[in-house]
């Protein structure tokens, strides 16, 4: 573990010109970039090919739910519906709904390198620079996950979109619309 100086970009983004938003996630997409670069295991898994450390699969009520590693797109979606079916805000008709629209939505994703919780607080920008330079922190969901994860976990994490960052987001991570729309739903309903 290394001790970052420097500030969030939750701190400074209030602060910042057009111009050293721009900056920031210009680096910020080279970094996710070479993320993507790195080749994948073939499956959907942690490092070490481990189990998936997103919250999304953990089911402590129900230990049957899989959190991986899982050797397909279809393998995950079945792990994420059926943590879904588990959770106290399962409705059965929605349940049955899901498990005929979602693999419509969510099949085709490669597992992609994921940092997995990209949001603000977890970017900072050091301060011994004469120009911002950016480094992630937080590692702890990372693994590889479909191609979408890190657009739809970063959209569901600015809430009530009180700034601009969502519109820079784009900028950093390819969007995926469709496929964040349908997370926000199973996650606001998880997770409410």
């Amino acid at each position: 573990m290394e001790r970052i100086l420097g500030k969030t970009l939750k701190e400074v983004w209030p602060t910042l010109e057009p111009s050293a938003k721009g900056g920031i996630t210009s680096q910020l997409r080279t970094t996710f970039d070479q993320f993507r670069s790195l080749p994948s295991p073939a499956r959907f898994c942690a490092l070490d090919r481990k189990p998936l450390p997103d919250a999304l699969f953990e089911n402590f009520d129900d230990p049957s739910c899989s959190t991986g590693p899982f050797e397909s797109e279809e393998e995950l979606n079945q792990a994420l519906l059926k943590k879904y079916i588990a959770s106290e805000a399962s409705l059965p008709g929605k349940a049955i709904f899901y498990q005929r629209a979602w693999a419509s939505v969510f099949s085709g994703h490669e597992p992609v390198f994921t940092h997995g919780d990209v949001q603000q607080k977890n970017i900072m920008i050091l301060e011994d620079s004469s120009h911002p330079s950016v480094v992630l922190v937080d590692w702890g969901t990372a693994g590889w996950y479909p191609s979408y994860w890190d657009y739809a976990r970063a959209m569901f994490v600015c809430g009530r979109f009180e700034d601009d960052w969502s519109f820079w987001l784009e900028q950093v991570l390819d969007p995926y619309w469709n496929e964040y729309a349908w997370m926000y739903i199973l996650m606001l309903e998880m997770w409410s």
